[in-house]
């Protein structure tokens, strides 16, 4: 909902919250030594934009928790494998 608001403060939000999800998710994987495909320049709105298209995608999931969707989305789109 906020992450495709027109509002540009809930779209702030939204990528705020993506952000730290993904920090967290960063965390895990370097404590696993698990080094996920990052694009060099890859911003906040990328981001965001990969976790829309993901909810998109998987409209059934949209129920379990935000940070679960993030991490989902992120580990999907950012695998060394695609």
């Amino acid at each position: 909902e906020f992450c495709s608001s027109n509002d540009e403060t809930k779209k702030e939000f939204c990528a705020g919250y993506i952000i730290g999800s993904l920090d967290q998710l960063w965390a895990v994987w370097a404590v696993q030594d698990m080094k996920p495909c990052v694009p060099d320049g890859i911003n906040a709105v990328q981001i965001r934009d990969i976790v829309i298209k993901w909810l998109i995608n998987y409209p059934e999931k949209r129920h379990i928790p935000a940070s679960a969707v993030v991490t989902f989305a992120v580990s999907e789109a950012l695998s060394c494998s695609n």
